[in-house]
Parts: structure tokens; sequence; C-alpha cells
């Protein structure tokens, strides 16, 4: 299967949701079925001095972690805009995260602004998936996956009203929304593919 959006360019696909709800599985999955590339923010480098970037910043105040997704949106927007040229771009979280997590945590009411809205510099997707799950599925996906947990991703786990704050900023963005909760990964791929634009 292979789409392309027009003559220019192909389409760019974000993938957002808590974690748990079957990204990373679905976009791995949907990245080969579309014959795509996959991207995922904030980009994976490493630092000299400081080691792997995200690792260094996650550990570090909201304000400077919160900048640091932001130049990760902005690498990643830069990337997209160049493969799609070629192929479809799949995105493993982008702008939308960055936006619904601020608001979660309650970090500033300036990011509000931002609510629903990719600011001008950042590419805006061709469509926006958001992967929801009922909390008992959630969370025992997340446990069966052996990696530890974030500050933030336990915060998660234990506040109930900043996942639901998290999931209204997300719906800003207008998203199509697809439950997993009773989905094998297959289940979910065929599901996205029925939302993907019919551009060949």
């Amino acid at each position: 299967m292979s789409i392309q959006q027009n003559r220019e360019s192909y389409p760019v696909i974000v993938i957002e949701g808590l974690d748990g709800v079957g990204k990373s599985t679905l976009t791995r999955k949907l990245t080969e079925a579309i014959g795509g590339v996959l991207l995922g923010t904030p980009p994976v480098f490493e630092l000299e001095v400081l080691g792997f970037a995200r690792k260094h910043f996650d550990d570090q105040p909201a304000v400077v972690r919160r900048a640091f997704y932001r130049f990760g949106n902005v690498v990643v927007s830069e990337q997209a805009r160049a493969l799609r040229v070629d192929r479809p771009v799949v995105i493993d979280r982008y702008w939308p995260s960055t936006v619904a997590f601020a608001v979660g945590n309650g970090e500033s009411v300036e990011v509000t602004q931002w609510l629903g809205r990719y600011p001008d510099e950042l590419l805006k997707p061709d469509l926006l998936i958001l992967l929801t799950a009922d909390e008992r599925a959630r969370l025992a996906r997340h446990q069966g996956r052996g990696t530890d947990a974030t500050v933030e991703e336990q915060r998660l786990e234990r506040q109930k009203p900043i996942r639901e704050k998290i999931v209204e900023v997300y719906l800003t963005f207008e998203p199509v929304v697809v439950d997993t909760s009773e989905l094998n990964p297959e289940a979910v791929l065929e599901a996205v593919l029925g939302k993907l634009p019919k551009r060949v």
C-alpha cells in the first residue's frame, strides 16, 4: 500500500496518546504497511558531556524540559518536510503532546494559547490519530513493557484528573480517535488504515 498526497509530497501522519495505549506498536506497523518513514519526538541524539538528551532533560525542571521538547518538535518538523517528498511520514508524538503535558501539569497559563493550534514554524500534519484505552488496559500494557516510567508517567498513574486534562487537550486538535482497549495490534492497525486519506 502506497499513499501519496499529491505530486509534490506525501502525507504526514501523527499518532498521539498516553503511554500504554499502543502508540509505539502502531507506529511501527503503520510505517511498514504504507511504506513510510518513522520519526518520533523528541528525536534521539546524544550530547557531549550530558549523554542522551531525553534522559538528561526529563530530569530537569519543567520549564527546561518543555523547552527541550519544543525544540524537538522543530527538528522533527524539518525532518518531515524533507522526507515527505519521497514517502509518507509517521510521527510518534508531536506538538499536541507538548501542549497537552504542559497544560496537564499546570506548567504555564501561556501555553493555553496553543490549544488546537500549531506554531507557524511547525509543519501541520495531514492526519492526527489519537489512541485511547481504558485505564486497566493502559496500565497493563505500560507495565508489561518492562521500562522505567518517567516522572510524568508516574504522576499519570496516580492522578486521574491529569490524565483527563491531557486527553481534553489532545481533543482540541480535532484528532481521529481510535479506542484500543479491546483491540489487538493488528486490529488497531486495520482501524487506522481505514482512516487514512484515499490518496494514491
